[in-house]
């Protein structure tokens, strides 16, 4: 597994498509997003949920680590395109933060957010993992995926930080009813991404996530 770093290895070198990932300063969290460039001649994009309705897409600073995709170069061009689609379809202000995945997430042709619930939302990783999966590309066996006693206290955290910004009462009830729910963490799909098969297993994932977290 190739991990480059953008410092050195610029993101105009990514075919296609691919993911960046780096650790925040200050604390022992990650953030994760898609790297994606239309053609040879487009700039490398960066495309990322970054917190409760803040969608982003922008040319990405150098401090990120950034691994390809491991799918074959037609599959990777449409994910590009369709990375493309989601943010004209959902700007900036309408995927809402939550710890868990209830269901299908986006429109496999427009890349519109769908709501199954009002209240559902996605995490950093697992808009990664939603995107590919609404181009029928399912990164992780959720079926092997296990229940960690820290991940709860992450979900914890994170629904406390959600009550203390903008998110709606009725958004925290339901996301604090989600605790336990699997979590995928970003270390982890930035691994999956490069492999040859999918989905990725839960023990592999922890193989590769190790890797990853070596290089940031």
């Amino acid at each position: 597994m190739e991990i480059h770093n953008a410092t050195t290895t610029s993101y105009d070198e990514v075919k296609h498509i691919g993911v960046a990932i780096k650790k925040l300063p200050g604390s022992n969290q990650k953030h994760i997003g898609i790297i994606y460039k239309i053609s040879k001649t487009s700039p490398a994009i960066m495309l990322d949920l970054q917190w409760h309705h803040i969608l982003s897409q922008r040319i990405p600073s150098n401090n990120y680590a950034w691994l390809d995709c491991g799918l074959d170069i037609y599959n990777k061009a449409a994910l590009a395109a369709y990375c493309k689609d989601i943010y004209s379809e959902n700007g900036e202000n309408t995927i809402p933060y939550g710890v868990g995945i209830s269901g299908k997430s986006f429109d496999p042709t427009t890349g519109k957010w769908i709501l199954s619930n009002p209240y559902d939302g996605l995490t950093c990783a697992s808009f990664v993992l939603e995107v590919f999966a609404a181009q029928g590309h399912t990164i992780l066996n959720k079926d092997s995926w296990q229940e960690r006693e820290s991940d709860k206290d992450w979900q914890n955290h994170i629904i406390d930080m959600l009550e203390d910004t903008a998110a709606s009462p009725e958004h925290i009830k339901y996301q604090r009813n989600l605790i336990g729910a699997f979590r995928y963490r970003p270390e982890e799909v930035a691994g999956a991404i490069p492999q040859d098969e999918y989905p990725v297993d839960f023990n592999d994932a922890l193989e590769y996530a190790k890797e990853v977290l070596a290089a940031i």
